[in-house]
């Protein structure tokens, strides 16, 4: 009730005691959350917690079918993300330092700018659409995903030249 959900099962979980399923999605848009109090499972459909104040993403779906997007928060790591995504992951603007409990498949675009991210590791090991990474501090693109399906954007980072052989025979 505390996040408007109306379509969702309880299910019991030992961890948890109990964790909600949802049948449809999920938007805790701009609600100034500081955290997420629900441990949510399985959400069919999307799960926007973005324009919050979240330092912390326990308490995210296990599975999201759709996009998963907690851009605009407080965020320096992405532990406790689900593990599968349906489409789009955005965790843009935030204030990450790693990608370090990233999914590792993402099925159609992630972004990931406007962050303080040094480096790519942790992150996604194939993107199925475009990965963008801009405005971060990127100084090597060592752990960027081995197979990138479409573009690759990382303008405005501290990279030099030489770090382009990371992406010799990644970008489909």
């Amino acid at each position: 009730n505390q996040y408007d959900i109306n379509n969702y099962e309880l299910i019991e979980d030992r961890e948890y005691g109990y964790v909600v399923n949802a049948n449809k999605g999920v938007y805790l848009i701009q609600q100034e959350l500081k955290s997420i109090d629900v441990k949510f499972n399985i959400i069919k459909g999307d799960f926007l917690c973005c324009f919050n104040e979240l330092k912390s993403l326990k308490g995210s779906p296990n599975i999201v079918t759709k996009e998963f997007n907690c851009n605009s928060n407080n965020l320096e790591s992405l532990v406790g993300c689900p593990k599968e995504i349906g489409t789009n992951f955005f965790c843009n603007s935030n204030k990450l330092i790693t990608l370090e409990g990233c999914p590792e498949i993402i099925n159609d675009y992630f972004d990931c700018s406007f962050n303080y991210l040094t480096s790519l590791e942790g992150g996604p090991k194939k993107v199925n659409k475009g990965f963008e990474c801009n405005n971060n501090k990127l100084k090597t693109l060592k752990g960027c995903p081995e197979i990138i399906k479409g573009n690759f954007i990382i303008y405005n980072n501290e990279l030099e030249i030489k770090d382009l052989k990371y992406l010799q025979n990644k970008i489909k």
